[in-house]
């Protein structure tokens, strides 16, 4: 019987901490570190991360990292 619920404890246990991981890096789909700005032309517009820098996206969203800062329009000189 001890066994039967120790068996089940790490089984809910590992089913949570994989539940957990999955979610947060289901964020990474508005924006990606290896968007190539080289590609744009002059005045085009991409989305930058402003606390991460490094992360950069075609689109507008939540930086991926942190969650909170939205990522800020800037353009290509």
């Amino acid at each position: 019987m001890k066994t039967k619920i120790i068996l089940s404890s790490v089984a809910l246990a590992t089913l949570f901490i994989f539940s957990c991981n999955n979610a947060s890096t289901s964020k990474n789909d508005v924006a990606t570190e290896n968007f190539d700005t080289t590609k744009l032309k002059t005045g085009e517009a991409y989305y930058q991360c402003e606390m991460h820098p490094e992360v950069m996206s075609a689109k507008e969203g939540k930086c991926p990292k942190c969650g909170e800062m939205e990522l800020t329009k800037q353009e290509k000189k």
